[in-house]
């Protein structure tokens, strides 16, 4: 009896099963051989780069802010696709998400820590994102009652958002160059 007979998957009588199994084996194998190998002397949270100052924080919120970002930019264009196909209910539930996105990313990035370069950038991001959740909820308010006067605050808040947006670009950009952040 050999190991490919104690191994399920290799044992298959269909061939795509057996192929996965080597796959699967093989990243599993792959795995364990990182968890036993050493791993280089790095100190935690700084970059291993001379002259570089930032730390694993700055690019977690980088990396969360992208996504976010992405996330709020598809709300925004399902509240646009909706309002031009004259679709309320759709548009309620496209701002019921932005204010569901922009809050979450908002109590996230606040309880995030960044360096002193990118302090100001996080800032302006989170006066985006407050504004992007009250333009959710305007819009969805608006959305749902066919309210003309919440629909025209929603837009307003839109347009404080894309300030604050404009605002963070060259300081977020300024502070990555500080950082060495390309």
């Amino acid at each position: 009896m050999g190991i490919r007979d104690k191994l399920p998957l290799l044992n298959s009588d269909k061939k795509g099963v057996r192929v996965a199994g080597y796959i699967m084996y093989a990243f599993i194998a792959l795995v364990v051989l990182d968890a036993i190998l050493p791993a280089p002397d790095v100190e935690v949270g700084a970059s291993t780069t001379a002259g570089v100052k930032y730390t694993d924080s700055d690019l977690d919120w980088l990396n969360w802010t992208t996504t976010q970002l992405l996330l709020i930019d598809d709300d925004l264009n399902r509240v646009s696709r909706s309002i031009e196909a004259g679709n309320p209910t759709v548009a309620m539930y496209a701002f019921e998400d932005l204010f569901k996105h922009a809050k979450v990313s908002q109590n996230l990035s606040s309880s995030m820590t960044v360096s002193k370069p990118l302090s100001a950038a996080k800032k302006e991001w989170e006066s985006a994102l407050e504004n992007y959740a009250q333009a959710g909820s305007y819009g969805y308010t608006g959305s749902r009652d066919l309210n003309t006067k919440d629909m025209d605050r929603a837009s307003s808040y839109l347009d404080k958002a894309d300030d604050h947006l404009v605002k963070m670009k060259p300081l977020l950009d300024k502070g990555k160059a500080d950082l060495g952040i390309s």
